[in-house]
């Protein structure tokens, strides 16, 4: 039903050469290219290849979470709970993160990011174009808004 520890760890590994490849080729970061969506579905095309439904965000261009929220709605999503479960992920409310999991954080209307779960640690992209970064240390009850796990097949 899910991913093995390794299927996780080389899709992750992709992402993030990926993404850090953008970085260095970029002269900023940049919304829906090198950001932390763009992680994560860079993730999610590296895990379920052809069949990655993520494939349709690729050229999704926004200015900040709640623009992306928008354009998710036009796409016909209620919220990024709906996105994620449309998208084969299975909403995670009573478990402890694992490896390979998405966490979505929105602190304010204008401030927001997705991490992935990655060794004890959540990573995710950094504003100051760095590319990937240790965000936080994965707490034993996280406060994310929502974690969501990757359902194979």
């Amino acid at each position: 039903m899910y991913y093995t520890v390794a299927e996780i760890s080389e899709a992750l590994n992709t992402a993030k050469s990926v993404i850090s490849d953008r970085t260095i080729n970029s002269t900023g970061y940049t919304r829906g290219y090198n950001d932390c969506w763009s992680f994560v579905v860079e993730y999610d095309k590296a895990l379920r290849s052809d069949s990655s439904n993520f494939k349709l965000f690729e050229d999704l261009r926004y200015k900040g979470p709640i623009d992306f929220f928008i354009k998710i709605r036009k796409l016909g999503y209620k919220d990024y709970m709906d996105l994620a479960i449309k998208n084969g992920y299975k909403i995670i409310t009573h478990e402890r993160p694992q490896h390979g999991d998405i966490g979505f954080e929105f602190l304010r209307d204008k401030i927001g990011t997705v991490m992935i779960a990655d060794n004890g640690s959540w990573v995710s992209t950094s504003e100051y174009n760095e590319g990937i970064t240790i965000k936080r240390a994965i707490k034993f009850k996280e406060t994310l808004n929502m974690i969501a796990r990757p359902i194979k097949g």
